[in-house]
């Protein structure tokens, strides 16, 4: 309806990206350092590693090292870089499992692979890698290839389920938690940036938005629309505020729905509104404010159980060969405003030396202009003064 985009998902996710990233650099670079400890220790004489797992772990060191400096260096290569590190160590520990029979708790490094794993790569291939693991491990038992009592076995499958059970739900109430928090985000958002009562963009908003319209714009022509509802007051003292709000709000949802999806909508003052049209002419400009201003008097919203009469005098102003200011364009529409406002409300005027469509009384075949949207097709003939 306004144009405005809310980038907080867009931001919440790349701050997850960015988490995981770091996370599978954290995991490269700690099977890198753990692995060269076994090694160093192994050659120190302080443990014994098979031949087969020295070797182990040097590949496994060399692949996290690799993994960590392109985890750096190739930030978008993260997720597969994820994968690679997570099975360097899966790999890893499978070899500890069959060359390191004498170490009676290397099984332990499965846990912690699969809390890694849950947490790495999600809940999915954390479940993928505890039933692949506990299959790997009964399969092994039942052949004899390794050695484990059957209570130990017992203890370790179901060690290993109850492990996934509490990293599963740890994902579960986190990824709860960061969608609370992400909606309380946009709501924050929101709420900066619109009006409460109408929903549309508010004057800070608007500001911004319409710097960046006119910054991006280039040679093409940007046009503002500058729409104050008249003989507000009368409305106010006929039905109270909360008959003036209802009013505003009609005509709020009335302009909104009648501009492009393109085009910037904002409650700026009382019952002030403007209408920021990218990529629009002076005829268009002129067309779209005509088109509003009809639209707003055969509305007639119903307040209090009776229906108004409400209209609205438009003023409009469209950059020049020098593209303006968005504080110029807004007290250049202002003023054409205030001149609809003297020439008896309910009109459209231009800004005073606009010197593109003459007022006075003459039709212009507004349909013929070439970007012109087909709902301005139900424009009619300027009028040149409407009492309210």
């Amino acid at each position: 309806m306004t144009g405005w985009t809310i980038s907080s998902a867009s931001s919440s996710s790349a701050e997850h990206d960015e988490f995981k990233r770091m996370f599978s650099l954290l995991v490269a670079l700690v099977t890198a350092v753990f692995t060269a400890v076994f090694d160093i220790s192994a050659t120190l004489g302080l443990i014994w590693l098979s031949p087969s797992m020295f070797m182990a772990n040097l590949g496994s060191m060399a692949v996290g090292i690799v993994t960590a400096a392109l985890l750096h260096l190739r930030p978008q290569w993260s997720k597969p870089l994820a994968w690679t590190a997570a099975g360097n160590t899966y790999v890893l520990f499978l070899i500890a499992l069959y060359s390191m029979p004498g170490d009676e708790l290397r099984y332990v490094w499965f846990f912690a692979h699969a809390g890694g794993t849950f947490l790495l790569l999600g809940s999915r291939a954390g479940w993928a890698t505890i039933v692949v693991t506990e299959a790997i491990i009964i399969m092994s038992y039942v052949a004899g290839g390794i050695v484990l009592s059957e209570n130990a076995l017992a203890t370790f499958c179901f060690g290993l389920a109850a492990t996934g059970a509490l990293y599963h739900c740890y994902n579960f109430r986190t990824a709860a938690f960061l969608r609370r928090i992400e909606l309380g985000r946009r709501q924050l958002e929101y709420a900066a940036s619109h009006d409460s009562l109408t929903g549309l963009l508010n004057r800070p908003a608007f500001m911004a938005r319409s710097g960046r319209v006119l910054s991006e714009a280039g040679r093409s022509p940007v046009s503002l629309l500058f729409i104050d509802v008249d003989r507000f007051k009368s409305v106010n003292d006929r039905h109270g505020h909360k008959g003036g709000d209802e009013t505003l709000v009609a005509v709020a949802a009335t302009i909104a729905g009648s501009v492009r999806v393109t085009d910037s909508v904002a409650r700026i003052g009382g019952e002030e509104i403007v209408v920021l049209l990218p990529d629009t002419g002076a005829a268009d400009a002129f067309a779209m404010a005509e088109h509003l201003r009809a639209r707003i008097e055969t509305a007639c919203p119903i307040i209090a159980g009776d229906r108004l009469s409400v209209t609205a005098s438009i003023g409009w102003a469209t950059t020049g060969s020098a593209a303006p200011s968005i504080e110029t364009l807004l007290t250049d529409a202002d003023e054409a405003m205030y001149r609809a406002k003297q020439s008896g409300r309910n009109r459209v005027e231009p800004r005073p030396a606009a010197g593109v469509i003459e007022l006075a009384g003459q039709r212009r075949d507004v349909d013929a202009s070439p970007g012109l949207q087909p709902a301005f097709s139900e424009i009619t003939d300027q009028k040149t003064a409407v009492s309210s």
